[in-house]
């Protein structure tokens, strides 16, 4: 009975080698069982395979009978675990030893010859990866936060001029309501609210320490959040993690042509565009003008993606934010 067992599971770890391209013939299935030590008969090989197409796996019979079978359907098709892969290997959050665990997991998944395609079209040394597990390790206890509805505390840690780690409030410690993940800007952000104050706020996964999950009823989310958290927290990762924060501000700005597709990467596709007949570009490329209006926070960081654009980018409303930018601008050339 248990070599029964292990000859049925040696055949689906064959047949998920296989694919259209690629089929395989009961002899064949025989002859790679035989290797490993197991006796089969093509009679025995075949009768399997029936059994596993009845149980429900999407096992395919080539039209000549001659070239076998195939296993028609996956888990993920090899352009999702592409994007998969891509994805865990530009996340700097993870160590470059837990991103090659998580490809060679996404890839087992295919058959031979797409796991070598894929491996021919990634390059897994390429990317910038952490040395340390903080977010991995930050994930996991959130996520059972989540699951048991409780909350978390913690010590957060910045940065200092000598370029270590310190801890925030002499090491005091954070206690959360956890209501969510995000990823962006290539960090880790939990999204929660802090005991001892009102409405959300958000902390860094990789600044994080000493993480103790609690036996403490989270606060619901909408004390905190609103009647509809779920979109309040939306609102607020886009404009809090994504802008860094700021009361909210409809801006106008005149700009030309080559500048609309970093607009729609910066502000997503919630954007009013015209064009302005008879106008300049602000730059001196002599392209059409065009005023783009989008919804955006006032802070700093709309401030520094404005800069890097120079002379390619004029504010035109608010007022107050075309005199804070000016300001600032004067205040970098009395540095120069």
């Amino acid at each position: 009975m248990e070599k029964t067992k292990l000859k049925m599971l040696k055949i689906m770890d064959i047949l998920r080698e296989t694919d259209e391209e690629h089929p395989i013939t009961a002899g064949q299935i025989c002859g790679k069982l035989q290797a490993e030590g197991i006796s089969a008969e093509r009679k025995s090989v075949s009768s399997d395979i029936r059994l596993l197409m009845e149980y429900g796996f999407d096992i395919i019979m080539c039209a000549d009978k001659k070239k076998g079978c195939y296993m028609a359907s996956r888990q993920f098709e090899d352009w999702e675990i592409k994007i998969l892969i891509d994805a865990v290997l530009q996340a700097k959050c993870l160590t470059r030893n837990v991103s090659k665990t998580l490809v060679d997991k996404l890839l087992a998944t295919t058959c031979k010859e797409s796991r070598k395609a894929l491996k021919q079209t990634t390059y897994i040394s390429s990317h910038a990866k952490t040395r340390n597990k903080t977010t991995q390790i930050a994930i996991d206890v959130f996520l059972r936060a989540l699951i048991k509805g409780h909350k978390v505390s913690f010590q957060y840690t910045y940065i200092g001029p000598d370029l270590k780690s310190h801890l925030r409030k002499d090491g005091c410690l954070y206690t959360v309501s956890p209501y969510s993940l995000v990823w962006g800007n290539d960090f880790y952000y939990l999204i929660c609210n802090t005991d001892g104050h009102e409405g959300l706020t958000w902390y860094r996964l990789d600044r994080m320490r000493n993480f103790v999950l609690t036996d403490i009823p989270s606060r619901p989310a909408c004390e905190t959040a609103g009647p509809d958290p779920n979109y309040a927290i939306s609102e607020y990762v886009k404009n809090s993690i994504h802008h860094y924060g700021g009361k909210k501000i409809h801006l106008q700005l005149r700009t030309c042509e080559s500048m609309i597709d970093h607009l729609l990467d910066q502000f997503g596709d919630n954007i009013i565009i015209k064009k302005e007949e008879n106008k300049k570009s602000p730059s001196s490329k002599g392209e059409f003008c065009f005023l783009a209006t989008v919804e955006a926070s006032e802070s700093d960081g709309l401030y520094y993606w404005l800069f890097q654009f120079g002379e390619n980018i004029e504010i035109i409303s608010p007022a107050s934010v075309r005199a804070e930018y000016k300001r600032r601008l004067e205040n970098i050339l009395k540095k120069y």
